[in-house]
């Protein structure tokens, strides 16, 4: 799976969501937005990332998001917000910008997953240092995250969070964090 802006990725697309199922054109194409920041409860640092996928497998007993899926199986948890520090998974990195390239999150296998990164806050990778060099990266489906930053409060950012992961649209992973 690849999350990027498209006028600045070269593939220009989201991959199929599930192997050997490729997904609508119209699912296929979009911006992913995201934040980058810490847990204001545990100070844990993080980058989110909001799927600009919005698809449900209705097989089952209830509707499973796909692109939450995808991310499980790239060895993402599930999880219930940014406070939840889910467990480190090999081949997961953070590449932070240089003045020679944007940042990047590279999944296992070297992929890039999310390209370029929003802009890293001060004081942010001195903060994943501190943290043992890691931080989180959580993707998030469908919690409308681009408007509430634009027109609501970080109270109504928390809660549509919170939403996401009591909802089954919220997975994380702990990575680690390069220059």
């Amino acid at each position: 799976m690849f999350f990027a802006h498209l006028a600045c990725s070269k593939e220009g697309v989201l991959p199929d969501l599930v192997p050997g199922i490729p997904a609508p054109s119209e699912l296929r194409a979009g911006e992913a937005f995201g934040l980058i920041g810490s847990s204001v409860d545990t100070g844990w640092p993080f980058v989110l990332i909001e799927t600009a996928v919005a698809a449900s497998s209705i097989e089952g007993p209830e509707p499973v998001d796909l692109a939450i899926a995808a991310c499980i199986r790239q060895g993402m948890q599930p999880v219930g917000g940014l406070s939840h520090i889910p467990p480190h998974v090999p081949g997961w990195r953070v590449i932070l910008p240089s003045t020679r390239r944007p940042g990047v999150v590279v999944e296992p296998g070297g992929r890039p997953f999310w390209a370029p990164m929003a802009a890293v806050p001060d004081g942010w990778p001195e903060l994943a240092q501190r943290h043992g060099g890691r931080c989180g990266v959580y993707v998030v489906s469908r919690a409308g995250l681009k408007l509430i930053v634009a027109h609501g409060t970080d109270q109504d950012l928390a809660h549509a969070i919170a939403l996401a992961g009591d909802r089954g649209r919220m997975a994380g992973v702990s990575a680690d964090v390069r220059s």
